[in-house]
């Protein structure tokens, strides 16, 4: 078929990265995202254009904490990490505060409001350009 030996790659991470920033301008969060990519694709230790990364903003009035008016989220920034396979729980964490100073590094927030989330291992369940990796 037509697809990317560097997809198929065993070894490849697939990381897919979608940051959303609570409270950050449209403009603001635009002039993030190279940086961003750049970045996460150092701590990934990808290959050259194989860290994905959308950036997106929303605004602090889209966003509440129950029970508060006045929520310590409306600064923030959610990452959202899709890895062909997860590391062993101590590389995670390393890897966690690497990707949250990163982020801080390059917006501004501090990395305690620097939120991720782990998806699943995505080996088997995601086709780039129609190839199950």
């Amino acid at each position: 078929g037509n697809h990317s030996p560097v997809v198929n790659h065993p070894l490849y991470p697939v990381p897919l990265v979608e940051v959303e920033f609570i409270g950050k301008t449209e403009v603001e969060t635009a002039s993030f995202t190279r940086p961003i990519a750049d970045k996460l694709g150092e701590i990934f230790k990808s290959p050259t254009a194989c860290t994905w990364v959308r950036v997106r903003h929303t605004p602090a009035t889209h966003y509440a904490e129950n029970q508060s008016g006045n929520p310590r989220g409306a600064n923030a920034v959610f990452v959202t990490i899709t890895l062909r396979e997860l590391p062993d729980p101590a590389s995670q964490a390393i890897q966690a505060r690497e990707i949250a100073h990163a982020l801080t590094g390059i917006s501004g927030i501090p990395s305690a409001q620097v939120h991720l989330i782990y998806g699943p291992a995505a080996q088997g369940r995601i086709a780039l350009g129609g190839e199950l990796s």
